[in-house]
């Protein structure tokens, strides 16, 4: 197995109206003994207008933004692509990545049509979040980092401040190599000092495997990100996928009610549990690595309650049916800006998507 660190540099934070400007990537062995590494640059596409505060950050001067030695985004694109291609297969892993860089490139791809927009998801890859990996280590071995904490008394998980605290001293934050090597950095403590936590998580790359795991109704904690920038955990089971994407799997939390009262509940009872905080049935997204960890101290509340939900199919496909009934159909008809049509099915690659 190879892992494919990488790391992007933008012109702001909307993927459907930004660009990357700097790709940097370093492949290693299983072992984080390093093969290969790639710095690419580009200029930017004529019609993107860059964010003042991504340029500041990121210390990209105008004058590097129209640099005729650099290549275009279209050639820029073309080159990820083909690295992506010869590297495979590989687990691509960053910094907050599935949620940030992922969805940067994947636009890229797109709006310069590249054949395979999903290229980290396909021939044999996966993908991995060195940010996820952190969240689960904090919850699960506390003791194994050095945590920086602001002045209000909160655990911080910003790369540039983790990375210095754990020994990394180099970090040259906001440059794409930077962030790659400093990432790597904490990839291998977390692997070093927690195999059996590094080996968990990676086992959730897998698609399959994760609704494997889901669809024993077995009890798990869910790790992931909260809006107060620290993490979430949760403890609760499988209640079903959302009807017409299996991507999104329906999650019970086992402490936020009884799943007796909701068997019986009404329609809107039942999507109230889903979309009203706190919520009684939140999501995960079986495809993007989620943190869902083992757990050994259930209680007996909690077991009871899993086999529960276990034994009633039909609940579970109501939430399947309350899941898919949170967005309804927007009755505008007019057509959404091309940027933001990525979904519709013209670039797919492959039968569907993973």
């Amino acid at each position: 197995m190879t892992f494919a660190f990488y790391d992007l540099e933008t012109t702001g934070i909307s993927p459907a109206f930004d660009q990357p400007l700097q790709f940097a990537a370093i492949l290693t062995d299983g072992e984080f003994r390093e093969i290969e590494r790639v710095n690419l640059r580009c200029r930017i596409a004529p019609h993107i207008i860059p964010s003042p505060w991504a340029l500041a950050v990121t210390g990209v001067r105008p004058a590097q933004l129209i640099d005729p030695s650099l290549p275009s985004l279209f050639e820029f694109t073309q080159e990820i692509a083909a690295l992506i291609e010869r590297w495979s297969p590989s687990t691509w892993t960053g910094f907050n990545s599935i949620r940030f860089d992922e969805e940067m490139l994947r636009q890229a791809f797109y709006q310069n049509l590249q054949a395979d927009i999903f290229a980290t998801q396909f021939n044999g890859n996966t993908r991995f979040d060195i940010l996820t990996a952190l969240y689960a280590t904090w919850h699960k071995q506390p003791d194994l980092l050095k945590w920086p904490v602001d002045e209000a008394g909160r655990v911080r998980f910003k790369l540039d401040m983790v990375a210095p605290q754990n020994g990394f001293t180099a970090h040259n934050a906001h440059d794409a190599l930077g962030d790659v090597e400093a990432t790597l950095h904490l990839a291998k403590l977390i692997a070093g000092r927690a195999p059996e936590l590094w080996a968990e998580l990676l086992g959730n790359c897998t698609k399959s495997k994760v609704q494997t795991r889901l669809e024993t109704f077995q009890p798990m904690a869910l790790v992931e990100g909260s809006r107060s920038g620290g993490p979430r955990v949760t403890h609760g089971c499988f209640c079903g996928y959302s009807k017409g994407n299996q991507n999104e799997a329906a999650f019970f939390d086992l402490d936020a009610a009884d799943p007796t009262e909701l068997i019986c509940a009404d329609d809107n009872t039942l999507l109230a549990a889903i979309t009203t905080s706190p919520k009684a049935i939140q999501t995960v997204a079986v495809n993007k690595a989620p943190a869902l960890l083992e757990v050994s101290d259930l209680s007996p509340l909690q077991m009871q309650r899993a086999e529960v939900i276990a034994k009633t199919p039909e609940f579970r496909v109501r939430v399947s049916h309350a899941l898919a009934a949170r967005f309804p159909k927007d009755p505008d008809t007019s057509a959404p800006q091309v940027e933001k049509r990525i979904f519709e099915g013209a670039l797919l690659h492959g039968p569907t998507m993973v």
